[in-house]
Formats: structure tokens, C-alpha cells, sequence
């Protein structure tokens, strides 16, 4: 895919990502607004729902995010026009300039949805609130926590997809990340799942969470992506031929 086509499908799927988060970020708090309005909320109860509202839950990171993130990543990458195959000797090559593509999408990607987000508490919330909150921590913090689990679940579909195809790897990973979401919340809720450490805007701004603890989970997240880029590698070393998508 040359740059040229790279940057067109970028943008073009940023675009309706935008649309969707607008959309989504005033629904979830169309709620809190009007009952802030009526006086059934102090502000600074309004000031902390904006930051640890339905748009910031791991629920929405890991589940709606997700899927979004994979229709997303998929299309950008046009993983489903073929031009020709690339055999061993040139995997390196191709895989390098796959992960520095997917890296600079993904990036995009959580940025708009981080952006949408700090407009409306912008305008909605108490700057002076928002400052005593950790807020410009928690945006920074929820940026590259973000970064980190869009990646390896990007690493994840790939090693999925070696194995039943790119419509199914979807599929399976939302399911698998709403199970693991559930499982956290009822079962396993002394067990760490990357979902855990995905939303570190609350975390830090709301639940006043220590900085180094912050830090520790975004490590965490950063070793699991090096763990699973590891894994994909062994699997793609052992696969023959790889399909290399098509040069406009």
C-alpha cells in the first residue's frame, strides 16, 4: 500500500470515527447534563461523571471501542484486496513496515476518540474541578493505555486470523473481551485482565489512583504487547507464504 493510499484510508475512516464518537460521548452524557441541570448533582459530581462516565468505562474500551477499533484497523490496512505473495526471505521487510503502519493508525485512532472527549469536558465541566482531578494525567496516562491495548489486540486478531480467518478473528476477540469483562466483574475479580488497565482516566482522576500504580499498569500493558508480538512472530515465521495487500 503506498503512503499516498495509506493516508487517504486514514483519514477517511478517522472521519466516521469522529461522527461516532461524537455521537456517542453526548449520549452518555446526556444523562448526567440534565441531571445536573435539575440540581440532582453537585458539580463536582458532574465534573467526575465527565471523566469516569460510560465513555470512559472499560466496558466501552474493551467491547464497543474494540469492534469499532477492528473495523477500523481492518479497513485501513485493506487486509481484503490481494496483489501478489511475499515468501520468507521477505517477511522482515513486510512485517516491519505493517507494525509502523498499524502504530501510526492506531495512534490516530485513540487520539480522536481522547479529543472528542476533552472538547466536551471542556465545555461542560469546571476547569479549576477538572485541574484538582489529575486531569491532564489522566489524559496522558488514558492515551498510552489506550495505544497499548488497540495494539495488542491488533497482534491478537493477526495470530487469531493465521487461524480462522479475519471475519471470525473479529468476532472472537469481542466476545473473548466482553467474557473477560464479565469474568473480572462477578468471578475472577482478584485476576488481571488487560481490560483492567485500559481506562486510566477514572483510575487516576476519579478513583485517585497513585501515580506509580498508573505507571505499573501501562507496564504491564506495554509487556503484553511485546509477549504477544513475540508470539506472532513465531507464528507467522512458520507460516510460508503471507498475502501482501494491494498497491494502488
Amino acid at each position: 500500500m503506498t503512503k499516498k493510499v495509506f493516508n487517504k484510508r486514514v483519514l477517511f475512516a478517522l472521519l466516521f470515527c469522529l461522527v461516532l464518537n461524537v455521537i456517542k460521548v453526548y449520549v452518555d452524557n446526556k444523562g448526567f447534563a440534565e441531571m445536573y441541570s435539575k440540581g440532582l448533582m453537585t458539580k463536582v459530581s458532574y465534573n467526575e461523571d465527565l471523566l469516569s462516565g460510560a465513555y470512559y468505562t472499560i466496558v466501552d474500551y474493551a467491547v464497543w471501542q474494540a469492534a469499532v477499533y477492528l473495523i477500523f484497523i481492518e479497513y485501513v490496512m485493506n487486509y481484503n484486496r490481494i496483489c501478489y505473495m511475499i515468501r520468507y526471505v521477505n517477511r522482515d521487510e513486510y512485517w516491519k513496515s505493517q507494525i509502523k503502519n498499524v502504530t501510526k493508525a492506531t495512534a490516530c485512532f485513540v487520539f480522536v476518540h481522547e479529543l472528542v472527549s476533552f472538547f466536551l469536558t471542556i465545555q461542560k465541566g469546571d476547569y479549576k474541578i477538572l485541574m484538582k482531578h489529575n486531569w491532564i494525567q489522566g489524559l496522558f496516562l488514558q492515551f498510552v493505555a489506550a495505544n497499548l491495548f488497540y495494539l495488542c489486540t491488533y497482534l491478537f486478531y493477526e495470530f487469531l486470523r493465521s487461524y480462522f480467518g479475519k471475519s471470525k478473528s473479529n468476532v472472537l476477540i469481542v466476545i473473548i473481551y466482553f467474557v473477560e469483562y464479565v469474568l473480572s466483574r462477578n468471578v475472577l475479580d482478584n485476576f488481571w485482565f488487560p481490560e483492567n488497565d485500559v481506562n486510566m482516566m477514572t483510575k487516576r482522576c476519579v478513583d485517585n489512583m497513585p501515580l506509580l500504580m498508573c505507571f505499573l499498569g501501562i507496564f504491564r500493558l506495554a509487556m503484553e504487547v511485546f509477549i504477544m508480538s513475540r508470539i506472532l512472530s513465531w507464528k507467522k515465521g512458520k507460516e510460508d507464504l503471507l498475502i501482501y495487500e494491494k498497491v494502488n
